[in-house]
C-alpha cells in the first residue's frame, strides 16, 4: 500500500521542490478535479444523452462520443493520478479535446445555422479545450526536460 501511495501524484516527494506552489495545486488539485469533472460529463452524456452532438451527427456518433469522453476522463484521472503513468494522461486529454472540439463544433455549426441560444453553451466547451491543451504541453515540456536530464547524465 505504501508503495502505491509512493507512486501517487499527492505523496509528498512526487513533484520536485524545483517546482513551485502554483505548479503543485494544478497537479494535485486542478487537474484532477478537471477530469472529476469530465467523468461526470461523460456520465451524464452516457445516461442522458449529447443533444446538439446528435443534431450534427448521427446518433451512433453521438453514444460512441459519449462512451468515448466517459473513458477518456478516467484514463485522464489515472493518469495524472499515477505520474508514472503520464502517457495515459496524455492518451486521456487527446480523446477527451477530440470529443469535447467535436461537441463544440457540433453546437457552433447549429448556432450559425440560425440557433442563436447555443453560442454561450459552444463557447463554454470551447474554452474547455483549453485546459486539456495547456496539460498536453506541459506533459510534453516535461518529458523532454526527463530525456535531457537521462542524456547528460
Amino acid at each position: 500500500m505504501r508503495s502505491l501511495w509512493r507512486a501517487t501524484i499527492w505523496h509528498p516527494d512526487a513533484i520536485p521542490s524545483t517546482e513551485g506552489s502554483t505548479s503543485r495545486e494544478m497537479k494535485r488539485i486542478v487537474l484532477p478535479l478537471f477530469d472529476l469533472l469530465v467523468i461526470v460529463m461523460g456520465f451524464n452524456a452516457v445516461t442522458r444523452g449529447m443533444p446538439s452532438f446528435s443534431i450534427v451527427y448521427d446518433d451512433a456518433v453521438a453514444t460512441l462520443a459519449a462512451w468515448a469522453l466517459l473513458a477518456a476522463g478516467v484514463v485522464a484521472l489515472a493518469g495524472v493520478s499515477f505520474p508514472g503513468l503520464w502517457w495515459l494522461e496524455a492518451a486521456g486529454k487527446l480523446a477527451m479535446m477530440a470529443v469535447l472540439g467535436g461537441y463544440a463544433a457540433a453546437i457552433w455549426v447549429a448556432y450559425f445555422q440560425g440557433s442563436g441560444g447555443r453560442a454561450f453553451v459552444a463557447a463554454g466547451l470551447t474554452a474547455l479545450l483549453i485546459l486539456p491543451l495547456w496539460n498536453l504541453y506541459r506533459l510534453g515540456r516535461e518529458r523532454t526536460v526527463r530525456l535531457l536530464r537521462r542524456g547528460a547524465a
